[in-house]
């Protein structure tokens, strides 16, 4: 009884020294080539290849039993630039859990919409999530601050509130859709999207289906209101197999995408690598293999890229190895 206590002195002790606070994180060593030199667009390198660093450092700090504060540190430069090195926190965040299926969030936290063809980053606001394992929705407002959007100052930007809801239909199929109700602040995003009118509402809607190692999925989004030309629907359509975990070495998957973005597309920060957020389509190939435990190579090929008039897009080449902690 007397070594029961003693254990239990000496871990509490150990963890009022360690605190409430949780570190994670992870490194990315990535590559970028193109097989011509010059852009496919503005924010992409004008080299021919691009060799770069990215770190992440997030802290979780339990404020109470329900209750989550969070901050997220990034580093990230060019190998060799001693003048475009950066630091700053992505997210910077309070949750607190309603029971075990409903979560507030406010500040600023990652949003990821629909099956994330149009976004998957950083979003200032605040937002209500349900979710009970079969069956999720989300309503937020705010803005989208990175990608296409980056650098808009709040008059610029778009004021956000979003509903999406998606669903298992069975253990093998997934549903979802999206409806963003979007107003304009100023004049730059109506110039910039072509959009005649008042509307910048934005909706769409993805299926998955994950029949035990085979992936088949597909995304289409769209402004409610057409623009005054150049078109503004984006779909992707892919299969995959294989059933790659970076925390589970010899894990590995391959996959095959088609983008279709238009001239004026609402895609912002995709999650994926496509090289163009829009005028754009071609193909996307996709190999991911864990190395080891926590430790994942990923290789992107896009190829036979144009734009929406037919003129040739340069194939893009990506590889990167991510390391997580």
């Amino acid at each position: 009884a007397s070594e029961l206590n003693n254990l239990g002195v000496r871990v509490a002790t150990l963890e009022n020294k360690v605190g409430n606070v949780k570190a994670t994180g992870d490194v990315r060593l990535r590559y970028q080539g193109f097989e011509k030199k010059g852009i496919i667009n503005e924010d992409k390198p004008s080299k021919k290849s691009y060799f770069d660093y990215r770190g992440r450092v997030q802290f979780n700090a339990q404020v109470n039993e329900n209750t989550t504060a969070v901050i997220r540190i990034v580093g990230s430069n060019e190998f060799g630039n001693a003048n475009k090195a950066s630091v700053s926190a992505d997210r910077i965040y309070v949750a607190h859990k309603f029971g075990d299926e409903l979560t507030a969030v406010g500040g600023r936290f990652g949003a990821f919409v629909g099956n994330g063809l149009i976004y998957d980053d950083t979003f200032d606001g605040a937002a209500l999530a349900y979710d009970n394992g079969k069956f999720s929705a989300l309503a937020a407002y705010g803005y989208f601050v990175e990608g296409e959007l980056k650098g808009l100052s709040e008059e610029n930007n778009l004021s956000v509130t979003l509903l999406q809801a998606q669903g298992k239909l069975s253990d093998d199929i997934t549903i979802g859709g999206f409806y963003a109700f979007a107003n304009n602040n100023g004049s730059k995003f109506a110039s910039a999207y072509n959009l005649d009118g008042d509307s910048f509402d934005i909706y769409g809607g993805f299926a998955d289906f994950q029949f035990k190692n085979v992936w088949i999925g597909g995304e289409y989004a769209t402004f409610a209101e057409d623009a005054k030309e150049g078109g503004n629907d984006a779909w992707v359509a892919g299969i995959g197999f294989g059933n790659y975990n970076i925390k589970e070495a010899g894990s590995w998957d391959v996959k095959a995408q088609y983008f279709d973005l238009a001239e004026k597309a609402p895609v912002f920060s995709s999650t994926w690598n496509q090289p163009a957020n829009y005028n754009y389509k071609g193909w996307l190939a996709t190999v991911d293999y864990a190395l080891a435990k926590n430790v994942g190579l990923s290789a992107y090929w896009a190829f036979n890229g144009e734009t929406q008039d037919g003129e040739d897009v340069s194939d893009y080449y990506r590889a990167e190895l991510n390391y997580i902690f």
